[in-house]
């Protein structure tokens, strides 16, 4: 398999992504919205690892 992972350049408009691959999933909106939030806050605070990769480190409490 073949991944695309998004890197520090990868370039977003000034507002919180919503990917359009979330519109179809059965979740609830609230974990939409916290799926973006994370998002959000993972190319905001731009952690990579060692391989250019974005990832994302949030308290359990922030997202209770």
């Amino acid at each position: 398999m073949n991944f695309e992972f998004m890197t520090i350049d990868t370039p977003l408009p000034p507002c919180m992504p919503f990917p359009r691959a979330l519109t179809g999933f059965p979740v609830s909106s609230t974990a939409k919205v916290m799926y973006c939030r994370m998002l959000d806050a993972m190319l905001s605070k731009g952690q990579e690892d060692e391989n250019g990769i974005l990832f994302v480190c949030f308290p359990v409490t922030a997202i209770a």
